[in-house]
Order: structure tokens, then C-alpha cells, then sequence
């Protein structure tokens, strides 16, 4: 056992491909590889037609090429190789489709440094950007990516449920709905997906047909513009669908509703819905530093009361990260999901919570996260967007309060929150948020009221 194997399990309990057999499929018993991160042993993703001089299957070199070339984006950040570099990778800042020709190689990979970011930061050229990555690269620059000043960032990883669940999809008819550039489409057909229906709304989907068609996939996946409330399938029913539906705070900008209308009207009976389960959570929160930051800052702006606008501001939840340790309560979930089962009236609810303090502390508002599983595959798996969970660019969403909370250790705080699509813009969400907390050093009883918009 290598050193790396070492570590690894001492943090993990086990080695990264302790889960692989000898002829190097995956031990259905032991086969969470893809939960527990980068894999050693390689999945691949293969062209229907290879592009000439790529030196893996050109997938991604392809999607990369299209991008620039219908002017989605403005550079791409990839791993290249070249003769001066032929014994690694690098990263590199594509802005022409020669560029990524000359280099040969385009392909997902775990980038060492992301030092190359810099460069995009003081070029005043790139406004958009594709960011080609996996595993650890693709959290770092999702740590970051605020931080750039970018109108538009793409991010394309791999779609790990799809590739592992290659006998679920073979010979299946599958929807992808709001397909964006198609990647997910792309791996339910090299599954082996008889066909693949992709429906979005947005321009993106005319792009999607050139990218499509670059990778060899334009028999095997039929791309249709349009609302999917509005459009019609040539086919009565399909097997499985997907989609990424969810949006901050779960439900805020989703297309839940929309999945939930082409469940209804075409999946099979025995159908898969990929995900198809989703949990919300509240907790509560130490925050100080960065509320004084957001909030208490308009109480005195350069001597001048402002407070009209704190007023404001504390009606609008924050879309953050928010670190773990910050977290002072249990979490309790608000709102439970089966997507295979769930009705539109299911988005609209209300629920009462009780969460616990772990230690002695203060609270200055509430964080909320959501959970997503894939409960009917081979092997069931999910993703958290948690505050002690990986990054991702659903981040958290903050309730902060006007006044402060003392919290000793196994204080009960109660309450309740309730959501609904506002009235005149039906993305927004309309959130009330009661609590009532008698504890020994401070007592809170009311209902403050929230617009994510």
C-alpha cells in the first residue's frame, strides 16, 4: 500500500479503490467511490466521432470548441499538454479555438494550481468563462469564482449517477429537461440511451445542437426549444428523467414545477426520476462579523442614520456561505420531498420546527440548506449543500434577525416557516419566519417576513 493509500485510509477507513475488483469493475458492496471523491480508476465518456488529433476521446475538447465558437463564453480555463509540458498537465486560458487544437488535449482533469485565475481577474476582456474540471479543482474554483467579477461562468464537470448506472439507462428513452449545453444528455446516450429528448427554453439549447452534433450524438438525442408546458413529444411515454432542477433555498428561480408537469404527462409508470428525493433543513447561526457587515452597517453610515435601508436589507435573505462552525444548533428538516410523488400545491408549505443549541452562544439568524438522493439507483447516493459539506454554487440561504439571541447549551428554540411563490412574480419566494425562544438570558417571540427574489 502506497503512502497515499496510507492516508487515505487513515482518514477514510480506506483506500480510494478499495471498492475495485480485478478486472476492474466496481464491488456492488463496497462501491462508493463516487461519493468518497476522486477515483484513480478512470470513466470514460466517448465520442460517437472522435475529433482528428485529440488525444483522449475529444468529448470536452468539443464542447470547449463550440462554446467559442458561438461566443458563449470569452475564454476557457482548461488542462492542455504540450511538448514542454508532456510529463503533466496545465492550466491553461483558451480564448481562440486554435489555441485548444494546438495544445491536442482538452479534457476534465485535477488541476494543481489555480494560480492561472489570476490572469482572468485582470483581463478586462473575459466576461465569460467555461472552466473545464473535476473533484478538488472544480470546489477551489467554486470557492473563488465570485471573487473573479465574471457576467457568466460555466462549470463542466462529470456526471457521475448517469456513468455508474449504465444498466439503467440501456436502451431507455430519456427527458432531459432544461438540457442547457446537453452534457447531461450527452452521458444518458454514451449510457446507451436508445434516445434522448433535451428541452430548454433559453438560446443555449441552439448552441446545444451544434455541441451535440460535434460529438457524434445528433441520431441519438433530439434537442427541442421551448417551454415543456408548451411543446410536445414524438413519443407517449419516456423511461427516465432528469434534470437539475433545484435552485437556491431549494425552490427559489426551481423548475420543480415544471419536472412535476412532464412526470405527469410522459414518465412511464416504472419511470426513474434522477434526482428524486430532496430534504430543506433550518438551523441557527452565530454570525456577528458578517452580519454588522450586511445589516448593522446602515445604522451609521458616516454619521448618517440609514437605517431605512437595514430595514430593507433584513427583509432579503443572504445567498452564502456560511462555515460550519458558526452553526450553534441541530437541523431540522422543514420540508421532505419524493419528486416521484410530490404535487405543485407540495412547493407551497409550512412547517413548525424545534432546533437545540450545542453549546453557549448567540444567534443572529438562521441558515437554511437542502439535500438531494438518487434513492432508486443501483446504489443510492446524494450531495449536500450543507455548511459542513463541500462547496457548491447553491451555497446556503440567511435569515437574519434585528435583534441577538443568548443561547445556552439545550435551549429549545421554536418556530415556524412558511413559503410560497409571491404573487406578482411567482420565482420569487415569500417567506415567514416565527420564532419563539424563552431562554434564560433573552426571549423572542414574532414573525419576521422574507422576500428571496
Amino acid at each position: 500500500m502506497s503512502q497515499i493509500d496510507d492516508l487515505e485510509a487513515h482518514i477514510h477507513d480506506r483506500a480510494r479503490d478499495s471498492a475495485y475488483i480485478g478486472d476492474g469493475s466496481v464491488s456492488a458492496k463496497d462501491a462508493d467511490e463516487f461519493q468518497f471523491g476522486v477515483m484513480s480508476q478512470p470513466m470514460m465518456l466517448v465520442k460517437g466521432k472522435e475529433i482528428e488529433d485529440a488525444q483522449w476521446t475529444g468529448v470536452v475538447t468539443g464542447i470547449a470548441l463550440s462554446m467559442l465558437e458561438e461566443r458563449l463564453v470569452d475564454a476557457v480555463v482548461c488542462i492542455a499538454f504540450s511538448e514542454e509540458e508532456w510529463s503533466r498537465g496545465v492550466l491553461v486560458v483558451a480564448r481562440t479555438t486554435q489555441k485548444i487544437l494546438r495544445e491536442r488535449d482538452v479534457k476534465l482533469s485535477l488541476a494543481l494550481s489555480l494560480k492561472v485565475l489570476h490572469e482572468i481577474k485582470e483581463d478586462d476582456s473575459i466576461w465569460r468563462l467555461l472552466f473545464c474540471g473535476v473533484g478538488c479543482a472544480v470546489q477551489a474554483f467554486r470557492a473563488v469564482q465570485d471573487d473573479l467579477g465574471l457576467e457568466d461562468v460555466f462549470v463542466l464537470g462529470t456526471q457521475i449517477t448517469i456513468m455508474q448506472n449504465k444498466h439503467l439507462f440501456k436502451d431507455k428513452i430519456v427527458l432531459d429537461v432544461g438540457c442547457g449545453t446537453g452534457i447531461l444528455s450527452m452521458f444518458a446516450a454514451s449510457a446507451g440511451a436508445k434516445h434522448v429528448y433535451a428541452v430548454d427554453c433559453s438560446s443555449i439549447i441552439d448552441s446545444a445542437k451544434k455541441i451535440v452534433e460535434i460529438n457524434g450524438f445528433k441520431d441519438q438525442i433530439t434537442l427541442i426549444k421551448g417551454k415543456v408546458e408548451d411543446i410536445e413529444l414524438p413519443v407517449e411515454t419516456v423511461d427516465i428523467l432528469i434534470s437539475e432542477w433545484m435552485g437556491y433555498f431549494l425552490l427559489y428561480e426551481s423548475m420543480l414545477d415544471t419536472v412535476l408537469y412532464a412526470r405527469d404527462k410522459w414518465l412511464a409508470p416504472n419511470g426513474l426520476i434522477l434526482p428524486d428525493k430532496a430534504i430543506l433543513y433550518i438551523a441557527a447561526i452565530e454570525d456577528a462579523h458578517l452580519k454588522h457587515e450586511r445589516i448593522d452597517f446602515w445604522d451609521n453610515v458616516y454619521g448618517f442614520d440609514m437605517s431605512v435601508i437595514k430595514d430593507a436589507a433584513l427583509r432579503e435573505p443572504v445567498v452564502d456561505v456560511v462555515d460550519a462552525k458558526n452553526v450553534v444548533s441541530n437541523a431540522y428538516p422543514i420540508l421532505k420531498l419524493d419528486i416521484k410523488t410530490c404535487t405543485k400545491k407540495d412547493l407551497a408549505f409550512s412547517s413548525r420546527f424545534a432546533i437545540k443549541a450545542k453549546r453557549n452562544d448567540y444567534v443572529h439568524g438562521f441558515v437554511s440548506y437542502f439535500d438531494c438522493a438518487f434513492t432508486h439507483i443501483h446504489k443510492p447516493l446524494g450531495f449536500s449543500t450543507a455548511p459542513h459539506a463541500r462547496y457548491t454554487h447553491w451555497k446556503q440561504t440567511i435569515f437574519y434577525m434585528g435583534e441577538t439571541l443568548t443561547v445556552c447549551e439545550n435551549e429549545t428554540i421554536e418556530g415556524e416557516i412558511s413559503c410560497r411563490p409571491n404573487k406578482k412574480n411567482p420565482r420569487d419566494l415569500d417567506i415567514e419566519l416565527y420564532v419563539n425562544f424563552q431562554g434564560q438570558h433573552s426571549k423572542k417571540d414574532g414573525t419576521m417576513d422574507f422576500r428571496l427574489r
